[in-house]
């Protein structure tokens, strides 16, 4: 019996259609990202990008395609932004609050206060429901488009990703991220064909007591994604860093019990990751190396508790973002290894109402 979890995996690749689709010239998402990108304007505004939870993490995969076109754009955490935040908001920001479920409670809450203190303040909401209340305190509305849901985020994640990929389009006056669209639909379409490799990684990293899953650039929001689907999903400890920081002081956990996730992107840090991925594994760490053929040229066979996943390559700027399906697989694996139905929550709920 194939559990929701992965059934909504199995979506993820016609909801990638459905919003290209809906991006067409003149179409509705068009339409709504033109109206998005009015309120931000043409000058060099501020775009804070708000949210939890995977809304945060999909917001920071757009970080570094905001800067390649010269743009100033932060993700941050809607309950520490609402706390201890609003006071520094920049006289000319644009906020962009994201919530699939358009209900998380801290992210309404950011935008309650900000009506109530800042009404100057343009908000884009980007939801997967343009009735919530989020969506009703906004300037302007971006609909996800994701359908529902039945188990933690998956699609809601991926069209995430995807829109705000679009709204960068509609800014810098390209179409870099709607021509893409097809080609990371079919990836995501694609069952994993490494199985047996996906096997291994379950078996060798589920024996130890937590994971380290490191990232860079796009990546680093795939890999905080994918710590927080394997703690919902399976219940078992994994934390995200970026490549570099894991120098800074982690290295020493490598004598710990625990393993490593190492995305190898695309761009100039492959190499980096890819010497990071030799050297954890050399040192004692069972460590799985997921990334394009291009990316892990060379991983292969070089140490003995080194697994590499290759995954399909393509171009633009999702092309990190083609990891996230071996990543869910191993979360749903990992989770039917420790007796739990894959993405169903015991202890908390799909959308957080309470701070």
């Amino acid at each position: 019996m194939i559990d929701p979890f992965r059934v909504d995996i199995g979506a993820e690749g016609t909801t990638v259609r459905s919003i290209a689709a809906a991006a067409r010239p003149g179409e509705e998402l068009d339409v709504e990202l033109r109206a998005a990108v009015r309120l931000l304007g043409e000058e060099d505004r501020p775009v804070l990008l708000v949210g939890m939870g995977s809304s945060l993490h999909a917001a920071r995969t757009s970080l570094p395609r905001f800067a390649s076109i010269g743009r100033f754009a932060v993700a941050l955490d809607a309950g520490e932004f609402l706390h201890f935040g609003l006071n520094g908001v920049p006289a000319d920001a644009v906020v962009i609050a994201i919530s699939q479920s358009g209900r998380s409670a801290e992210t309404v809450a950011v935008v309650e206060r900000l009506r109530a203190t800042r009404p100057d303040v343009p908000i884009v909401a980007m939801v997967n429901e343009p009735t919530t209340p989020l969506a009703r305190l906004a300037t302007t509305t971006v609909a996800l488009r994701a359908g529902r849901e039945a188990a933690v985020a998956t699609r809601t994640f991926v069209a995430t990703v995807v829109v705000l990929q679009l709204l960068v389009d509609v800014i810098a006056d390209t179409a870099d991220g709607l021509a893409s669209l097809e080609s990371f639909a079919a990836i995501l379409e694609r069952p994993i064909s490494d199985e047996p490799t996906l096997a291994r990684a379950v078996d060798r990293l589920g024996g130890t007591r937590a994971i380290q899953i490191v990232g860079r650039g796009p990546s680093l929001g795939l890999a905080h994604y994918a710590a927080l689907t394997i703690k919902e999903t399976a219940a078992f400890p994994a934390e995200a860093i970026a490549g570099g920081a894991f120098r800074h002081g982690p290295f020493e956990l490598v004598d710990a019990p625990a393993g490593a996730i190492i995305l190898i992107p695309s761009g100039p840090t492959g190499e980096l990751a890819s010497r990071l991925a030799v050297e954890v594994a050399a040192l004692g760490w069972e460590t799985w190396a997921i990334g394009s053929a291009a990316n892990t040229t060379g991983l292969h066979g070089v140490a003995d508790r080194l697994l590499v996943t290759v995954t399909p390559t393509m171009a633009g700027p999702l092309a990190d973002i083609a990891s996230i399906v071996p990543l869910q697989l191993f979360a749903a694996a990992l989770a039917v290894r420790r007796g739990r139905i894959p993405g169903i929550l015991l202890r908390g709920t799909k959308v957080t109402e309470t701070q």
